[in-house]
């Protein structure tokens, strides 16, 4: 996304990139050891922002069936998160 194309929420041609935070790793990529930090693959991680709405998005998103083929998260499994939401609900 570069400045003038379309917002995905208001989907007006106001979104301006306002912060780059580079080439970053996914995070959570639990790794076998240091060797593969330089092989792990890295997305632009720049952030716009609309201003007709007010939307903070990021530029390219990862492709979803990149982003959770190995998801190891599941909240019921984290016994303080259990906890916390039960206490919460």
């Amino acid at each position: 996304m570069t400045a003038g194309e379309r917002c995905r929420g208001c989907a007006k041609p106001a979104v301006r990139p306002f912060f780059d935070l580079g080439e970053l790793p996914l995070a959570g990529g639990f790794l076998d050891g240091p060797e593969q930090i330089a092989d792990e693959e890295r997305y632009p991680l720049l952030i716009s922002v609309c201003h007709e709405c007010g939307l903070v998005q990021i530029v390219d998103p990862v492709d979803p069936e990149v982003l959770f083929q190995d998801y190891s998260f599941a909240t019921g499994t984290i016994p303080g998160l259990v906890k916390h939401f039960d206490s919460y609900a």
